[in-house]
Formats: C-alpha cells, sequence, structure tokens
C-alpha cells in the first residue's frame, strides 16, 4: 500500500459494511465536536493526490440534519475532494445520536498521532459538559489510561487568558506540563505570572519544561550570595547587614521592624541629603 493509500486507511474507523451513497460537498457541515485546531493542508494535499490516481479508498461517514448532512469522520478526505473540484463526495450515512457522534469525532482524532494533548481535553470537555460521558467513562471512551486523563484536566485549572495562550498554540503545551503546573498551584496564586511565561513558550523564549521553574524563581527569587557581610553589636542588639550588589538585607532578630523603619529612613535622609550637598573649598561637606 503506498503511503498515500495508508493516510487515507489510517484517518477511518473500521466501519461495518454499510451502504454508500454519492452527497453533494456543498450539502455537508462541520461536526460541532470538532474540537480539532485545523487541518494539514499537507495531509489533504497527499490524499488529494491519492483519490485522483485511485479514487476515494474509504468513504466519509456523515449524519443526516434538517436539508444536509454533519460530517462525522473524513474531514481531510472531504476537503481533498473539494480540493480536487468534486462536487460529490461517497459517504456513509448513519443516524447517530448527538452522544454518539460526538465519540465517533472523538475515537477517530485519537487515530491521529498528531493529536496535541490540548485538543483531546477540548473533546474530554465537551463530551462531560454535553453528558455523553461521565468522568468514571472518560478512560474507556478516550482510549487513554486514567493517569493521563488526569493529567489532561490539567488544563482546566487555566485562567482564560492562559488558556487563549494554548488554543492558539496547541503543539507548545503539553499535558504534562499542565500538570506539573497544577500541583504546584501557581495557576491560582500567581494567574499573572503563568501568563507572562506562557507568552514566552509562545515566542519561543522559554520552553514549556521551564514554566514551572521560571515562574517559582519569580515567586521565591534564589537566594544569592552577598557580596559583603557585616556583623556588629548596638547595646545587646546584635546587628547584621549583608549586601547583594545594589540591594542590602538587615537582620537583627530583638528589634522590632516597626521601630526600626524610622530610624532606617531617618538615617537613609541624611545619608542623600549630605551626599547631594556640594562640598566646601576645604574639601568637607557641610555639616
Amino acid at each position: 500500500m503506498s503511503s498515500a493509500l495508508a493516510i487515507q486507511k489510517r484517518v477511518t474507523l473500521d466501519q461495518p459494511s454499510l451502504s454508500t451513497h454519492e452527497i453533494p460537498c456543498d450539502k455537508i457541515s462541520k461536526s460541532p465536536y470538532q474540537c480539532r485546531v485545523g487541518i494539514s493542508r499537507d495531509q489533504v494535499a497527499v490524499i488529494a493526490e491519492s483519490i485522483q490516481k485511485s479514487g476515494l479508498q474509504d468513504p466519509i461517514t456523515v449524519r443526516p440534519t434538517g436539508g444536509g448532512y454533519e460530517l462525522v469522520t473524513g474531514e481531510h478526505r472531504l476537503e481533498a475532494c473539494r480540493l480536487l473540484g468534486k462536487e460529490t463526495v461517497t459517504a456513509i450515512i448513519r443516524p447517530l445520536a448527538d452522544a454518539d457522534a460526538a465519540k465517533m469525532v472523538l475515537s477517530n482524532n485519537a487515530l491521529r498521532s498528531n493529536l496535541s494533548d490540548w485538543e483531546t481535553f477540548q473533546h474530554i470537555q465537551l463530551l462531560l459538559r454535553s453528558g455523553f460521558a461521565t468522568e468514571s467513562e472518560l478512560a474507556v471512551v478516550v482510549g487513554k489510561s486514567r493517569s493521563i486523563i488526569s493529567k489532561l484536566m490539567a488544563f482546566g485549572c487555566f485562567s482564560e487568558e492562559a488558556q487563549a495562550i494554548v488554543a492558539a498554540n496547541p503543539g507548545r503545551f503539553g499535558a504534562a506540563m499542565a500538570s506539573e503546573l497544577r500541583a504546584s498551584g501557581y495557576c491560582s496564586t500567581h494567574p499573572e505570572l503563568v501568563v507572562e511565561a506562557f507568552r514566552l513558550v509562545e515566542g519561543a523564549s522559554l520552553t514549556q519544561d521551564g514554566v514551572v521553574s521560571w515562574v517559582r524563581n519569580r515567586v521565591t527569587p534564589p537566594q544569592n550570595k552577598p557580596t559583603k557581610t557585616r556583623t556588629f553589636k548596638v547595646g545587646q542588639h546584635k546587628v547584621s547587614i549583608a549586601y547583594y550588589g545594589d540591594a542590602v538585607r538587615i537582620s537583627c532578630k530583638s528589634i522590632d521592624p516597626a521601630a526600626l523603619d524610622p530610624l532606617l529612613e531617618k538615617a537613609l535622609r541624611s545619608y542623600i541629603d549630605d551626599g547631594d550637598q556640594p562640598p566646601k573649598k576645604n574639601g568637607r561637606k557641610p555639616q
């Protein structure tokens, strides 16, 4: 079997022998249960070449609607026929209920090796919202283990803004990253940082594997070693000062911070004010 024929076979379900019909391409509407983000134009071109040489090997599947048909499986094959300028396409017409149609769309998409985790999550959400499957049935319906289903559900913890970024770039964000991010709690505690990290991934400045670390480093900055330290006593109080580049950390366990704040402010104001005054002719600053 040629690679082009293999693609036709790969994207269809094994179906029982059913009668086929030639139906107008312009009478077929997209499935409301199709959550895949776009189609592969390269794959459509390959299938079109196969159809032109050998005909459509596997008919598409539709279900009847008022005055037309709704596509269930075979979106790439239908687009290939349209690309070739065909007015009709060979189809199997099945009077499927909404739940059965949704499950069939998902099952057919599951055969695609390049279906993203985000797209699979969207299918799961649709099944749950529509009542077509319960959480306990998902593993069977979707054809994935419970642990994978759990990771996929982690996409649901993202904010709307974060989900919009993922939806626009489904191939850049996987379920493993989503699961790790959910476990960190940052989706709820620091959603703005998650969005910022996602924008970096979107722009290829950060990989998805580095998202949690990137957010963590901004929530809890790494403790760098001070460039200089000094410890002294003021009466019975031990004071430690550590210098970190342009930052200073003062530690004094036995002094109330509320009482220390005004003293530090007064000392800093005096130091800065003195530094702003021009020196006297003898080189000394005014007192």
